[in-house]
């Protein structure tokens, strides 16, 4: 990236706090390289994530904060800072619609989720799929028979 890029790059880091509240945070990443959205992406949520520890009631940055988590795949976590900002009065009609609207997203999302506890076995469907794969693999294995030139099947 040349120095022109970079510093346009920094300026619109440093305003991202102040445009979050006025635009979709995905229209802020339209149109971007990848590198360069990611690199944005990653700079917003840690903006907003500070942000929130100054104000943790901040409407603008909740909702923020909550789209982004939601774009990037962190729904539970999208679906927390969205409830928080819908408990919070709203500075437009609009505002409400479009956070009402992020947050039954969230909702739905997450009802696909699978949480399983940490050391918990697969699904049992899972565990029979695999048990099959490996009595046929090594079937599979058992039956060849290595010869000088390599692996010979009957």
């Amino acid at each position: 990236m040349d120095q022109t890029t970079d510093t346009a790059l920094v300026r619109r880091e440093n305003e991202l706090p102040a445009l979050i509240g006025a635009v979709s945070v995905g229209a802020l990443f339209t149109g971007k390289r990848p590198a360069e959205a990611r690199r944005l992406v990653v700079n917003a949520k840690d903006a907003l994530e500070r942000r929130l520890l100054d104000e943790p009631e901040d409407y603008a940055a909740l909702v923020a904060l909550g789209e982004i988590d939601l774009r990037i795949g962190l729904v539970r976590e999208a679906q927390e800072l969205l409830y928080r900002a819908s408990l919070q009065r709203p500075p437009s009609w609009e505002a409400y619609q479009r956070t009402s609207l992020m947050l039954r997203r969230a909702e739905e999302d997450s009802q696909h989720l699978l949480d399983r506890p940490a050391g918990s076995p697969p699904p049992a469907p899972l565990r029979a799929l695999a048990a099959r794969c490996g009595r046929w693999v090594s079937g599979w294995v058992g039956s060849a028979h290595v010869h000088r030139g390599g692996v010979h099947h009957d």
